[in-house]
Parts: structure tokens; sequence; C-alpha cells
């Protein structure tokens, strides 16, 4: 019996017809080992960019759970695992899973969320902050209180979290931060302003010591400057003419023991906040 005729054009076994293009088979395999490399090293660097819980700076191990008291009522936080975090507030029960930043953002590389689902908007994070000494973590308290309901442990754990509805329709804003302050590395022991009760916590406790560090003070042209001050200009590409420029130029805002400078309100603006202390010691700059 005779079989299929195979046209003269595809006669030839190690090659396959692509139109009117012949390409060996030898050169396929080629082709296609190179373009499952270009994808293995895609997922490679995607996997190295992408932080991980071992990495992240956080301060719940799994299985904790942080009550925090304010004026709004009684929220509970539990670590389910590395990841998800479980909210109990009076509105609120919800469990999210959330994410590891890639570098540092305001001092900070743990974890956050900045969105909720189609029930509530939320905002959550869980962080570690670092100071080299207690005014500086004193300072950076003072300016979150201008934007938070927040309470702290005499070592230093800090849980901020606000409930609010959306006028129009009552659609629910959640928002929860939960800081440990670290002070040269460390926990502190008697953190001024603590208000004991208000936040308590079971299971593991946060670490009593880390290994990441800031710079060490020094000056800048004349003005003090923190390691906190400097490793936030660090992070976010602030340059010492834009601090200096700013604390010449801006109207300082008094609050308190502490004074506040803009540079959002210069001409050119410039992305720059500073915060010193009344001797015109530089505490942290912020863009």
């Amino acid at each position: 019996m005779t079989g299929r005729q195979i046209p003269a054009q595809h006669a030839d076994k190690n090659t396959v017809c692509q139109g009117c293009r012949r390409i060996p088979i030898t050169e396929r395999v080629r082709m296609n080992a190179y373009r499952l490399m270009l994808i293995a090293l895609a997922a490679c660097l995607c996997s190295c960019a992408a932080p991980t819980a071992h990495v992240a700076e956080t301060v719940m191990a799994p299985g904790t759970a942080i009550t925090a008291a304010n004026r709004q009522g009684v929220l509970r936080i539990e670590a389910l695992d590395s990841w998800r975090r479980s909210y109990a507030s009076p509105n609120v029960k919800k469990t999210f899973e959330l994410h590891g930043r890639d570098k540092r953002w305001y001092g900070a590389l743990g974890i956050y969320r900045p969105y909720g689902d189609r029930d509530l908007h939320a905002v959550l994070s869980e962080e570690q902050q670092h100071f080299n000494t207690t005014e500086e973590a004193l300072a950076w308290l003072a300016r979150q209180k201008l934007w938070h309901d927040l309470h702290w442990t005499r070592d230093g754990l800090v849980v901020a979290w606000e409930e609010q509805r959306r006028p129009e329709d009552g659609f629910l804003a959640f928002t929860v931060n939960v800081w440990q302050i670290y002070i040269g590395g460390h926990r502190p022991k008697s953190l001024p302003g603590a208000s004991e009760g208000s936040v308590t916590v079971s299971g593991t406790q946060p670490p009593d010591s880390v290994t990441y560090r800031l710079p060490a003070a020094s000056r800048m042209a004349g003005t003090w400057v923190t390691g906190r001050a400097l490793g936030l200009m660090h992070d976010h590409g602030i340059t010492q003419e834009q601090v200096l420029t700013t604390l010449r130029s801006a109207e300082p805002e008094r609050k308190g023991a502490y004074q506040f400078y803009s540079g959002r309100y210069l001409s050119p603006p410039i992305n720059c906040y500073i915060c010193t202390n009344l001797k015109g010691h530089v505490l942290f700059v912020e863009p």
C-alpha cells in the first residue's frame, strides 16, 4: 500500500515548515531553550527583588495578639502567620494579607497594605521604627499624634488605629499602624508618655534588640543633625543643601518642645519637612 506523498518542501525530517521558512529542529530547540532561560532569569530577579517574611522588619510573631484601646473602642490584632493579620474592632472583622516593602519608607522596612476590599478602604502597616536617642523617638511620636489617635507602652510598642465613615454613603475607612520603637537597636525600658493598659500583648513579645543601626549624629554646616534625620535623608534622596535652605528660608511652626519647617511653600518648593528641638538640632527630616 502506497503511503501519502510528503511534499518535497516537507521531506527533510530535520526541518519544519513555517510558511516559506524552514527552521532546523536543532535551531528550534536552541531558541526554546533560550526563551526558557530568559523566563527563568526574570522569575529569579522578581523573587530576589520581592521582600520575604524573614527580611521584613515586622513586630508580631505568628500567634501573637495585640489589644489596643482608644476613644473609638477596642481593637484586637492577631498574627495568623508571617504576613496575614486578623483585625477585630467595633465595626470591622477582617483578615488581610500584608506585603513587604522593598525599600525603607519613612525609616521603616516592614509590611503594609494600602487597600481593603469591597466592604471597606483599609490602610494597614506593621513596622519597626529606629532612633538613636529617646529625644528623636519622642519628636517622631509628637508628629504622629498630629494625625493619629495613638497609645504606646513603656517598652515602645505603639498602636494607632481609626475607623471613619464617608459622609455621603457611609463607606468605611479603616486605618491601623503597629510600630515598635527601637532606640540604639534596643526596645526602650521606660519610654515617656506611655499609657499602660491601653496596649497589651499576648504571646511572643517583639524582639528585644535588632541589628539595624542608624548613622551616627553629625554636624552639617554647623547644624547638629541626628542619625534618624541622616537616615531619612539617605532613604528619600534629600540633600544637605535642601535641608539647609529649608531651615534658612521657611517660617518655623512651634508645637510644644519642637519646631517644624516645611519647604513645600518656598519658591521653588522643596519636598522637605524638618523637625528641630528648640536648640536648633535637626531631629528628623521627611519628604
